[in-house]
């Protein structure tokens, strides 16, 4: 049993609480936090998944808690899964956790108005519950963040790699999937890979073109990251980094994916691009 799939069995056993925890699932980009999240929740919750960004003030929170609880009426939980959650501005994360624990809110909307907010509550036990997945947790409030429950993921290993073909009964393919096996295609591209790859008859190359994967299993970030270094040799990753609009960490991630995929190389000379 690997590390993620002894985190998988953590989350599948606290979303089967009752009621459902807050949880803060943290890990480098890649490691199937959202994708696993999804598979987890249908099972458990009425759900929504959303990245931070789409949540800019208090009546946006709103309407994603309300979306979440229309998905499935006939579950007695809600869960509002946030995707990148340290982007999200505090006061909202506060909100939500206060909500989660507290089961309403007191809020003032945009005009100012004080909002008495109450879970809706088809069912007399119902309860709300606060998802939030993160590469980068220090990010986070440190208070706000031990009023989760965490759960830590790591970047798949070809073993991880090696089930999920098993489980999507195509490891008979194996040596034109090997490009999983040897790179950080994200679980959640694997899967959407494999759906393109079979509609369209076994064209793996146009499947994996389809999102943005070269033949190498590089990805469009990462063939812009290569690009950048190619152009400015001595540039730091905070450089490249504000190059493609994006944060450290991320860029980062991206280096130490293209270091494993063998594109990369550091040493005490610099970095050489193969």
């Amino acid at each position: 049993m690997t590390e993620n799939d002894v985190s998988v069995e953590n989350l599948k056993r606290l979303a089967g609480c009752t009621p459902i925890p807050n949880i803060l699932i943290t890990g480098p980009s890649g490691a199937g936090k959202t994708f696993t999240v999804e598979r987890i929740l249908q099972h458990y919750a009425s759900y929504c998944v959303i990245n931070s960004s789409s949540m800019a003030d208090f009546d946006s929170l709103i309407t994603f808690i309300v979306e979440a609880g229309k998905q499935n009426p006939n579950h007695k939980n809600v869960v509002l899964a946030i995707d990148e959650i340290h982007g999200l501005k505090k006061q909202l994360i506060v909100a939500l956790l206060t909500l989660a624990e507290k089961k309403k809110l007191i809020q003032k909307d945009k005009q100012g108005n004080l909002i008495n907010y109450v879970l809706d509550n088809p069912h007399r036990h119902r309860s709300f519950a606060f998802w939030g997945m993160t590469t980068n947790e220090e990010r986070l409030f440190k208070p706000l963040r031990n009023r989760f429950l965490p759960v830590y993921f790591q970047l798949p290993v070809p073993a991880d790699k090696h089930k999920f073909l098993s489980e999507n009964n195509i490891y008979a393919a194996e040596r034109e999937f090997r490009v999983f096996c040897d790179s950080t295609v994200s679980f959640r591209d694997m899967a959407q890979i494999i759906g393109v790859y079979r509609s369209l008859g076994g064209d793996l190359t146009k499947a994996m073109g389809l999102l943005g994967y070269d033949e190498s299993g590089l990805s469009t970030k990462e063939r812009e990251y290569l690009k950048y270094l190619k152009a400015y040799r001595t540039a730091s990753i905070e450089t490249i980094a504000a190059c493609m609009s994006m944060d450290a960490k991320s860029a980062a991630d991206i280096e130490r994916n293209l270091i494993r995929k063998g594109k990369l190389t550091k040493s005490s000379a610099g970095r050489t691009v193969k």
